[in-house]
C-alpha cells in the first residue's frame, strides 16, 4: 500500500474563471393574453370557484391573492412547462404575464428589478395556495405523526 499523498487538483484562478464563456440569460417568453383568458374562462366554466369561495367564507385579515389566479397560473404552467409545481406557476405569474393579464387575474404589479418585491410576491402566491389546501384538508393535524389504522381509513374515505 502506498503512502504517497494524492495529487491535488490545480487551483482555480479568478482569471481562468473570468475567461469561461457564460451562457446568455434566458428570457422567459410572454404568454399571450388570449391563452391566459382561455384558461381563466375554462376555470370559471368548471364551476369549482363558487365551491371554493363557499368553503373559504369570510376570513379575517387582508384578502390576499385570488385563488382563481393561482389555479389559472397552475394550468398555464402545466401547459407551457409540463410541470404542475407552484414554483413554475409563480414564475409564470411573476415574469411571463403581460400587465393586462396580471390585472385581469387580480395580481398586483411588481418591480421585477426589486428583489424584495419579487420575494414578497412569491410568498403571497404560496400563502394563497396554502389557504386553499388548508380549507380543503378533511382533518388538519400533524402529517408527520402516524395515525391509527381506523383513523387513516376514515381520512382516506373522506
Amino acid at each position: 500500500m502506498s503512502t504517497a499523498k494524492p495529487r491535488a487538483w490545480p487551483p482555480r484562478t479568478t482569471r481562468a474563471r473570468a475567461a469561461r464563456p457564460r451562457p446568455p440569460a434566458k428570457q422567459r417568453a410572454q404568454i399571450p393574453d388570449a391563452v391566459v383568458s382561455h384558461y381563466a374562462r375554462l376555470l370559471d366554466d368548471s364551476g369549482v370557484l363558487p365551491l371554493i369561495d363557499a368553503e373559504l367564507g369570510p376570513r379575517p385579515g387582508p384578502p390576499g391573492l385570488p385563488i382563481a389566479a393561482v389555479l389559472t397560473c397552475l394550468l398555464l404552467s402545466i401547459n407551457h412547462t409540463g410541470k404542475a409545481t407552484l414554483v413554475e406557476a409563480w414564475r409564470i405569474a411573476a415574469f411571463c404575464l403581460t400587465a393586462a393579464a396580471r390585472h385581469r387575474l387580480g395580481l398586483p404589479d411588481i418591480n421585477r428589478e426589486d428583489i424584495h418585491q419579487v420575494l414578497a410576491s412569491s410568498r403571497r402566491f404560496y400563502r394563497a395556495f396554502d389557504r386553499l389546501t388548508t380549507v380543503l384538508d378533511p382533518a388538519r393535524h400533524d402529517r408527520r405523526a402516524r395515525l391509527p389504522q381506523h383513523q387513516a381509513d376514515a381520512l382516506a374515505a373522506a
